[in-house]
């Protein structure tokens, strides 16, 4: 749904086509990811969308390399630096997930924040995280919420895999501050005075 959303919506989104609409880079493409970073970290720009993680196993070069799937909205006027919801071309970008995530970590380290990341974890199927952040949102008290962010989930899934291949606990650890500070930094047009970011 991600895709075909960041592809322009039912109607235009062509699955055949993924390969050649993604903007590629490496692990030897420095400046190109420290301009991504640095689009990313403009305020008056929106904030792309963590589409997906993965390997490439039909790249002959790194088939081994987990990639890092990104879509940037189109800046909309009418809309502001929130990430538009109807469907629209987004720009697509594939970088390398450890080392992309690494500088992005060390880009909002050196970022002055004071919103407060506030994880939400229940055993009820998922029913106590839905009610709160229902609540949240109704009390209107400017506390951002994200729901089920698809990316932990496959995250988790890597980490767990054991071959010579598989992400260690360290770039765990970045990976999981860089994307998660990246969806706060997609909802700060959300942020009240309470300057909290729920993720349930």
């Amino acid at each position: 749904m991600m895709r075909q959303h960041v592809g322009g919506g039912k109607g235009i989104y062509d699955p055949k086509m993924e390969p050649s609409v993604w903007e590629t880079h490496t692990k030897t493409d420095t400046e190109e990811m420290e301009a991504l970073i640095a689009e990313i970290l403009d305020a008056e720009k929106p904030t792309p969308v963590i589409v997906a993680m993965e390997q490439d196993l039909d790249d002959d070069t790194d088939p081994n390399t987990y990639h890092l799937f990104l879509a940037f909205p189109p800046q909309l006027k009418d809309v502001g630096v929130s990430t538009p919801a109807p469907p629209k071309f987004y720009r697509r970008v594939r970088v390398p997930l450890v080392i992309f995530c690494e500088q992005l970590a060390k880009a909002f380290e050196g970022e002055m924040t004071s919103t407060a990341l506030c994880f939400v974890a229940d055993a009820s199927s998922g029913l106590g995280s839905d009610t709160l952040t229902k609540v949240v949102k109704q009390c209107n008290h400017g506390v951002a919420t994200i729901s089920n962010p698809a990316w932990m989930t496959t995250l988790s899934l890597l980490i767990s895999k054991k071959n010579l291949h598989s992400i260690n606990a360290q770039q765990f650890e970045r990976i999981a501050f860089s994307l998660c500070r990246l969806d706060a930094w997609r909802v700060r047009d959300s942020v009240g005075t309470s300057r909290t970011v729920l993720f349930s």
